[in-house]
């Protein structure tokens, strides 16, 4: 009974050891698939049927990446889909000049995750941007840079990974479509006396921009301009007439 009772645990710990060894061992030399090819091949059937003119679906995923191939191209997937990831951009809600006054000097670590606890941040508009670049240390593919304080996106860099997205304590960055040239550079929703207040460039609700558009795009939503991307135009109409030059065209 000894015996039997040794072997097993003997076998039961060498299975241990094997399954933990595995394990890391998937962790450590797992091949990372770019952040782009996953969403694509998220959004693909996963029929690897050929009828796309490649070997399978992971095969199209990085065609479609590299822009040798259209999703249009999958015979299986719903037309609705092909509106993805690889057709938007991301835009900067804000234009917060970097010598604008502060509320107060910030001495602490010099991330906009630490200065937000600290009173929402040191900026005088508590929407804008922190500056201290979190996005960009996030970014695995160097997209992002700054310039007068400001994050900058690099069109032929970037992944669309979100990451930029997800660790932006403000909540100011965002995917548009590609094609959207005219947006709203500013998320201020406080009236009109107190945005303007805080900054030159914001938006102060006052629907000039909503009669302005000729294709009834833009909306009022908590003080701020709104623009619908699937009715905008491009037309830059509301650009021209926006008093404080919140909506910028690319």
């Amino acid at each position: 009974m000894q015996i039997i009772l040794t072997a097993t645990l003997v076998i039961g710990g060498l299975g241990l050891v094997f399954g933990l060894a595995l394990g890391y061992a998937s962790r450590k030399f797992a091949v990372k698939i770019d952040p782009k090819i996953k969403k694509i091949l998220e959004a693909l059937p996963g029929a690897n049927c050929g009828a796309c003119g490649f070997t399978g679906c992971m095969d199209f995923a990085k065609a479609v990446a590299d822009d040798r191939a259209s999703l249009d191209g999958c015979v299986l997937m719903d037309k609705k889909e092909t509106k993805l990831i690889s057709k938007t951009f991301p835009i900067l809600l804000c234009q917060r000049a970097a010598s604008q006054q502060k509320k107060f000097h910030y001495t602490g670590v010099q991330t906009c995750k630490a200065a937000m606890l600290v009173n929402g941040g040191n900026n005088l508009c508590d929407y804008g941007c922190l500056g201290f670049g979190d996005c960009a240390q996030i970014c695995p593919f160097g997209a992002i840079s700054f310039k007068d304080g400001l994050p900058v996106f690099n069109e032929s860099l970037c992944k669309m990974c979100e990451k930029c997205i997800e660790i932006c304590p403000k909540n100011i960055i965002k995917l548009v479509p590609k094609n959207q040239k005219v947006y709203i550079a500013c998320n201020n929703r406080d009236k009109g006396k107190a945005a303007r207040s805080v900054c030159k460039v914001a938006c102060i609700g006052c629907g000039i921009c909503v009669k302005a558009c000729p294709v009834d795009a833009i909306t009022l939503e908590d003080n701020l301009a709104i623009i619908d991307t699937k009715k905008c135009t491009n037309c830059g109409e509301c650009v021209k007439k926006c008093p404080t030059k919140a909506i910028v065209k690319q």
